[in-house]
């Protein structure tokens, strides 16, 4: 990953194992990475909002409501 990644903020470091799972194209790996974020995500953690927040605007599994959600919420 470079700075210029579209993807690059501090986040990305503290969530780097939960953000590659997440943005895996194996479905199981993939499942676990949205749980283990949503997790963290329900239990008031702003950090792993913005993630899945960004991760559904712009990532593999784009959801546009879900991208939405997340940066309400955060």
């Amino acid at each position: 990953m470079s700075l210029s990644d579209p993807f690059y903020a501090p986040e990305y470091f503290e969530f780097m194992e939960q953000i590659l799972d997440f943005e895996s194209q194996d479905p199981a790996t993939h499942q676990r990475g949205a749980d283990a974020l949503t997790q963290l995500a329900a239990q008031g953690n702003t950090g792993a909002m913005t993630v899945l927040g960004r991760h559904y605007l712009q990532g593999a599994y784009r959801d546009a409501d879900q991208a939405l959600h997340w940066y309400t919420q955060a």
